[in-house]
């Protein structure tokens, strides 16, 4: 599974909804669980969730992600 939050509030201050960056595994079923939970209990609004095309193979068992692909897979798509 997937599922990464972002926090752009300080570390002292209760986040949010609007200060969350979600980005969720389009291709995962439990990323797409969590994240649809997770945007409901906490009021995020669409604008502030990226879905992502992650493969199986850069989550999945003992899966690695080179620099090259963390940048075209997530950092890119979430900026």
């Amino acid at each position: 599974m997937f599922l990464i939050g972002l926090f752009v509030a300080s570390i002292a201050q209760a986040q949010i909804a609007h200060e969350v960056l979600l980005l969720v595994n389009k291709n995962s079923q439990p990323s797409l669980l969590a994240a649809n939970t997770f945007a409901a209990v906490r009021q995020i609004p669409k604008m502030n969730i990226v879905y992502l095309y992650i493969p199986e193979s850069a989550y999945g068992g003992a899966a690695t992600v080179t620099p090259e692909e963390f940048t075209k897979l997530i950092w890119a798509p979430a900026n």
